[in-house]
C-alpha cells in the first residue's frame, strides 16, 4: 500500500475505510497494517507493479492499474474488497484561462463517447458515461460489492485531517 499522506490511490482507500467503519475504527486498523508494510511508496501504481515482478505479495491499488499490469502478461489476480472506495477521473476548463474557447472545443470533444472509449480501454477504467461499453478485459464495478455510498466530496473535505492522524502513526 501506498502512503495515504502522497498516494491519492491509498488514500481513497482510507477515506472509504473511514467512512464505512468510522475515522476511529480506520485509524485502529491502520495502526495494526502499517508496520506490517514493508514500505510505503509514494505512488499509487507502485505496488502493483512491485506484485508483478515478485516483490510484494500483495498491492492495494486502483483496478484499473492492476488490469492494465495483468495484460501486459503478469500473474496479478485482482479482488475488489466489499467497501471500496473509487476515483472518478475528471476534466476541467480553469476559469479565466489564456484560451477558453479552445478549451469549450476541446471539452465538447472530450465529453463524446470515442475519446471515452480509447481512455477506457488504455487504462481498463469504466465510464461514468453509460453508453461508454465496458473494455475487453475490464471489470464492471457495479458487479462487485464496491462502496457505492462512498462520498467523493466528504473524502476531499476530510484529506488533510486523516492524513495528518495517519502521520500520527508512522
Amino acid at each position: 500500500m501506498s502512503d495515504p499522506a502522497t498516494s491519492g490511490t491509498a488514500y481513497t482507500a482510507v477515506a472509504s475505510l473511514a467512512q464505512v467503519w468510522g475515522d476511529d475504527e480506520m485509524l485502529n486498523y491502520m495502526k495494526e497494517l502499517l508496520p506490517n508494510l514493508k514500505e510505503r511508496p509514494k505512488s499509487g501504481i507502485e505496488p502493483i507493479q512491485k506484485a508483478a515482478k515478485g516483490e510484494y505479495t500483495i498491492g492495494i491499488t486502483f483496478l484499473g492499474d492492476q488490469l492494465k499490469i495483468k495484460y501486459q502478461g503478469n500473474p496479478i489476480t485482482s479482488i475488489v474488497p466489499e467497501a471500496a472506495g473509487y476515483e472518478v477521473g475528471a476534466l476541467s476548463i480553469v476559469k479565466n484561462g489564456p484560451n477558453t474557447e479552445a478549451a469549450k472545443k476541446l471539452m465538447d470533444y472530450m465529453l463524446t463517447n470515442e475519446p471515452g472509449e480509447i481512455y477506457t480501454q488504455s487504462a481498463y477504467a469504466v465510464s461514468v458515461k453509460a453508453s461508454v461499453p465496458i473494455p475487453e478485459g475490464g471489470i464492471d464495478i457495479k458487479s462487485t460489492n464496491y462502496n457505492s455510498s462512498y462520498d467523493l466530496l466528504k473524502a476531499a473535505e476530510q484529506r488533510k485531517e486523516l492524513q495528518s492522524a495517519l502521520k500520527d502513526l508512522k
